[in-house]
């Protein structure tokens, strides 16, 4: 994922945090990873997933849910739930992409 467009996304306009943004582009790749098998970042819901992760991460510097991002939470991982169906399905017809 481009550095530029994550940045865009939280609305920075500094560089003094493109270290930390990049590993948090990293790490939010591995959790796709982890929980879906693959990252697929062309799909537009994995891209969103990858920014709302790094965006939880970048503004809270903690990875924790409260009352006030609960259901912004739920729909991340709705979409998680069904990235990984699609995997599945895939994988068992023999399409995997």
């Amino acid at each position: 994922m481009d550095r530029t467009l994550v940045k865009n996304f939280l609305r920075i306009d500094i560089d003094e945090d493109d270290d930390y943004i990049q590993l948090l582009i990293d790490v939010a790749k591995d959790y796709v990873i982890a929980a879906i098998g693959k990252c697929d970042e062309s799909k537009p819901r994995v891209k969103l997933l990858m920014l709302n992760i790094i965006a939880s991460l970048y503004e809270t510097r903690q990875f924790t849910i409260d009352k006030s991002n609960e259901k912004v939470q739920y729909a991340l991982q709705a979409m998680i739930m069904q990235l990984q169906i699609e995997e599945e399905i895939a994988t068992e017809s023999g399409d995997a992409t």
